[in-house]
């Protein structure tokens, strides 16, 4: 009962995604994502996954815990959005670290933020066809019950951009 409670109306699946694109800049791996999935299903809340994941050494090699607010918003634009922040987005998102916000809730509200602008907004195929390849990258792992090694993940979705046939020519 308690696992239908943490999962109810929300996917986390597709929210994992979301924090290994930001986070490990590639799709997860199967196994890792069923480990973050167990975990949930653990009653592990979604917010302690997201700061967990932001103090693993492996991050932390991507975003060392001394950057400034300023840089470390700056990557996770350049990471997620594959483009430099706007001074507003900028000063805003810093602002929100300033005040508190864990850097793991800041990534995915950023990304939930992104996805729900226009389309057409700077930086929204950017990371919509990146969900895309990875979401398809986690099926495809899933129907061959194996793992996809993260460094063949990472390159997979370095061939992705804002430019739509980059995910016709991943898939394949």
């Amino acid at each position: 009962e308690r696992s239908e409670k943490v999962m109810a109306g929300v996917n986390y699946q597709y929210e994992l995604i979301k924090l290994y694109l930001a986070a490990f800049i590639r799709a997860p791996e199967k196994s890792g994502l069923d480990y973050w999935l167990a975990q949930l299903n653990g009653g592990k809340s979604f917010d302690s996954v997201l700061e967990t994941v932001f103090t693993l050494d492996i991050v932390k090699d991507i975003y060392p815990l001394g950057l400034t607010n300023d840089s470390f918003v700056t990557l996770i634009y350049v990471n997620v959005f594959g483009k430099s922040p706007d001074v507003e987005g900028l000063k805003y998102w810093s602002g929100e670290l300033s005040k508190g916000l864990g850097r793991g809730n800041l990534v995915m509200t950023m990304i939930n933020t992104g996805l729900n602008t226009p389309d057409g907004t700077p930086g929204k195929a950017y990371i919509v066809n990146r969900l895309t390849v990875a979401q398809a990258a986690v099926d495809q792992q899933n129907v061959q019950k194996a793992d996809f090694a993260p460094s063949y993940l990472k390159s997979l979705m370095a061939s992705v951009n804002a430019d739509t046939t980059t995910i016709t020519i991943a898939k394949n």
